[in-house]
């Protein structure tokens, strides 16, 4: 298995309430999930506010 790292924008039905990653904070990290399996399939933190 090879982790890679990118820079992406997800797109989102609804609003959720997110904070931007803080270093040494609870907030702005996240977890995709596959939900068949519940296998975690990535990890990331959130740059930046929602649009």
């Amino acid at each position: 298995m090879v982790n890679d790292v990118a820079e992406i924008t997800v797109e989102l039905a609804q609003a959720l309430p997110i904070d931007p990653y803080r270093v040494g904070g609870r907030v702005g990290a996240f977890l995709l999930i596959e939900p068949g399996t519940g296998d975690s399939l990535t990890a990331g933190l959130v740059r930046g506010g929602t649009r």
